[in-house]
């Protein structure tokens, strides 16, 4: 079964990074998927906030948010942007308000959407590519496990991974 939905997955970047442009709050980038539940593509709602002003010497740190089952990404935005408030934050929407973890309802390919995601950001003249970080709360957080173990670019450099366990 594995097998088989590897080979009915597909993912594009459809828009993205180009090198020497800065991401604002207006930045749109675009990661679509094509799996069983969405044979005809689907794309991730992302939403960004950047903090006002010049960024620190190297860009700015980039923290990912990655929502809870039934939550969605500008809810993360809202609910963090006074406490990650020197760090350009996203925030994308599961399909079905929901991470591809254990028995969820979705199966879309969210590892590899969050792998897309580290790598469109990493091109971004004002982000720190080696400062990529991943906060998850409950399913938001096994899909931020889930990365941590699966992904290996060098920038992903922290993972905190709120009221969770580890899903095969």
């Amino acid at each position: 079964m594995r097998l088989l939905l590897t080979s009915l997955t597909s993912i594009s970047l459809t828009a993205g990074a180009v090198h020497a442009v800065p991401l604002t709050d207006s930045t749109n980038i675009e990661i679509s998927a094509t799996w069983w539940q969405e044979p005809g593509s689907w794309t991730y709602p992302i939403h960004v906030r950047v903090p006002d002003g010049t960024p620190p010497a190297g860009g700015f740190p980039v923290c990912i948010l990655l929502h809870g089952n039934g939550g969605n990404g500008q809810g993360m935005l809202s609910g963090f942007g006074q406490v990650l408030d020197c760090h350009a934050l996203v925030a994308p929407t599961g399909y079905a308000n929901s991470w591809n973890i254990c028995a969820e309802q979705s199966d879309a390919p969210d590892s590899a959407m969050v792998s897309e995601l580290v790598e469109t950001l990493q091109e971004f003249d004002n982000v720190n590519p080696q400062a990529i970080r991943l906060l998850g709360f409950s399913n938001g957080s096994a899909l931020a496990n889930s990365v941590l173990i699966e992904d290996t670019n060098a920038g992903l450099e922290a993972v905190c991974a709120v009221v969770s366990q580890l899903s095969n």
